[in-house]
């Protein structure tokens, strides 16, 4: 009896002393941080004047106060959420968001618009994952003037 009452005090002095000190991981992999992955990844995003046949048309980071509407093209890949969203700010100030439901698999092409009305300033359109984590944002400037020298037209 007094040999297990030893053993027993020995093993609650241990705990004791170890309860006093924090316990540290060996190694640094020991120690796992969690972060989301989005469940895409953005190959392409510009913003154009259209869109036809599935491809960017007028690319341009300038438009005219006149530009009526504006195009925010995306090419995914890798693609296993099914929704994205599309944040339009001005100025920091969301002005709308759109949700857009797309098909899981290796390669998505989509795109979104916004009536910009002649609000001249400084935009961004942003496009989150179904978590609402922003995975890319693309700024332009809407201005008055002809930005001619900075479209690129494809073929």
């Amino acid at each position: 009896m007094k040999k297990t009452l030893r053993i027993f005090m020995l093993i609650l002095s241990c705990s004791l002393v170890m309860a006093g000190k924090p316990i540290q991981a060996s190694a640094p992999e020991a120690v796992a941080t969690l972060e989301a992955k989005p469940g895409f990844n953005v190959s392409r995003m510009v913003v154009c004047l259209s869109v036809d046949n599935k491809e960017p048309v007028g690319e341009t980071n300038t438009f005219t106060a006149s530009t009526q509407q504006v195009y925010c093209f995306v090419e995914l890949a890798d693609i296993t959420d099914e929704k994205i969203s599309m944040v339009w700010s001005l100025e920091d100030k969301e002005q709308s968001k759109a949700e857009l439901t797309v098909k899981p698999g290796k390669r998505y092409r989509t795109y979104g618009s916004k009536n910009i009305y002649g609000k001249k300033g400084n935009w961004k359109v942003a496009v989150l994952d179904s978590q609402g984590n922003s995975v890319k944002d693309l700024a332009f400037k809407v201005e008055e003037g002809a930005p001619a020298e900075n479209i690129t037209e494809k073929p």
